[in-house]
């Protein structure tokens, strides 16, 4: 490598800080810029990664101007789009936070801008952060199933319970970014199950949908908890619920995966970092090695703009599928009159 990537922030809220992190965990890239409109988060953000030569601005306009290789879009998911269409045509790889748009042809615009800006550019490269693709235990689960460990598919089980809503703030936060917007919990965390299922399906069979949520106030715009279903074209199914909870609402955090074959059932647990295959022959408990899986995302970054080839890339395409599944998820819900019902406890 001639020289460490330089990369840029654009958004300095909580999970840029992640971003950090990872970033210092892998080889070939230096953070040479970083910009917030809340300029004093931008500053402290750059005081917080130790180098003195962080430029920090108000601005992504701004920020775009200094010598760059590579950009992180880490913003609310309305600028999210609009401000990756400036890095692409600005001819920077550009890691994206999921979701790339919140409809379809601000999604289809990012992408003729991305179509355009690589003919200028051979070997652009446009990467949205789905971050189970970079974790050991979904990687191995995928591997398993489509090696036919436990044979045909049947069903999928996906469960999660974040207690993201644990303040005033934080509930400000999710109902501006989020729920004015009319997307809920499966919209925004569920789609890393439907992209799991996308290193198992190319493209994804969906053919039905369907869903029920819950409000846990009269005040939101949408369902705080959510669960879809999902009927595949093999004949499998899917089941995917996600809630959005005040703290004590729920016992505790839990975050899963199962999948059911003819043959025998995956089950991997996040929260403790645990795989278990249960097959007709053997019980055992796969050992889940490789990076964090925001690291591992920085590296298939890396790895993509250098050329190398990355299987199950994520790239805008797949995203862009993926968004047209969550949408409708998202509408089967809490659109059209859905299904979305108060909880009796509101």
């Amino acid at each position: 490598m001639r020289h460490k990537l330089r990369v840029g922030f654009i958004g300095a809220g909580d999970f840029s800080y992640k971003h950090f992190q990872a970033l210092n965990i892998i080889k070939g890239f230096q953070l040479v810029a970083v910009c917030d409109q809340n300029l004093s988060k931008a500053t402290r953000f750059a005081e917080y990664a130790g180098d003195p030569s962080v430029q920090v601005y108000d601005s992504h306009h701004d920020l775009l101007k200094t010598e760059l290789d590579a950009v992180l879009v880490c913003t609310p998911p309305s600028a999210t789009p609009f401000i990756a269409e400036d890095c692409l045509t600005r001819g920077l790889h550009t890691l994206i936070e999921k979701p790339i748009a919140l409809d379809l042809s601000t999604a289809d615009k990012l992408l003729a801008t991305y179509e355009s800006a690589r003919v200028n550019k051979q070997g652009l490269v446009a990467m949205v952060n789905f971050v189970y693709r970079g974790e050991p235990g979904f990687i191995e689960m995928s591997r398993l199933i489509r090696a036919g460990v436990i044979g045909m598919p049947q069903h999928y089980l996906f469960e999660k319970n974040n207690e993201v809503i644990v303040s005033r703030k934080d509930e400000s936060r999710i109902v501006n970014n989020y729920f004015v917007h009319n997307v809920g919990p499966n919209f925004m965390a569920g789609i890393h199950y439907l992209f799991f299922l996308s290193m198992i399906y190319d493209p994804l069979p969906v053919q039905r949908i369907a869903g029920h949520g819950i409000k846990f106030k009269k005040n939101y715009q949408v369902c705080n908890s959510d669960r879809n279903w999902l009927l595949l074209r093999d004949g499998s199914t899917a089941e995917i619920g996600v809630t959005w909870a005040s703290v004590g609402t729920l016992p505790h955090y839990y975050d899963f995966a199962l999948a059911a074959g003819r043959s025998g059932t995956l089950y991997y647990n996040r929260e403790a970092h645990k795989l278990v295959v249960d097959t007709h022959r053997k019980r055992y408990f796969p050992r889940l090695r490789g990076l964090p899986r925001l690291a591992c995302m920085w590296s298939i970054f890396r790895d993509s703009i250098m050329g190398e080839e990355v299987s199950y890339f994520p790239d805008l395409y797949v995203a862009r599928q993926i968004l047209a599944i969550a949408l409708q998820m998202n509408s089967a819900i809490n659109c059209n009159g859905g299904a979305c019902a108060l909880a009796k406890s509101a």
